[in-house]
């Protein structure tokens, strides 16, 4: 069976590629999540120890801005850079 021309095991192949695509992808947020929890946990440790105000709010800056990446690769990824429908398609038969 094709797809437009395609054989399905050319259909398979891109399914699998980019499923492994996925799959990078999940980890690269997993990463990014990891690096936002270091950080929050770190500034607060820091305001803690009372430490000085600048690096707390470092440490809290870089906190907001691993999850601004991290909201951007995944609503880019998964909703095509914010829609409301996901760009990820299926191959079909038609």
């Amino acid at each position: 069976m094709s797809c437009r021309g395609v054989s399905s095991s050319a259909v398979a192949s891109i399914a699998l590629m980019n499923g492994e695509h996925l799959a990078e992808v999940d980890q690269t947020l997993l990463l990014i999540a990891e690096a936002r929890e270091r950080a929050e946990r770190a500034a607060r440790t820091v305001r803690r120890n009372e430490a000085d105000a600048n690096l707390v709010e470092a440490l809290q800056a870089a906190d907001r801005s691993l999850l601004e990446v991290h909201s951007e690769l995944r609503k880019t990824v998964y909703f095509g850079g914010g829609s409301a429908e996901p760009q990820l398609k299926l191959a079909s038969g038609s």
